[in-house]
């Protein structure tokens, strides 16, 4: 069974702030340990965003 996690926030890099890095690396890292991770933000998804 796959771990599935789901972040909720407000923005996404490339938006400029510390949350939003934070975010990005978070979901990344957990990607890498095999963890089915997404994250949910507002606004228009922008070309290098990861895949939803």
């Amino acid at each position: 069974m796959t771990l599935r996690i789901l972040h909720i926030g407000k923005f996404y890099p490339p938006h400029r702030g510390g949350m939003e890095v934070f975010l990005a690396d978070l979901v990344n890292a957990q990607r890498q340990a095999g963890i089915d991770a997404a994250a949910l933000v507002h606004g228009t998804p922008e070309a290098g965003d990861p895949p939803g």
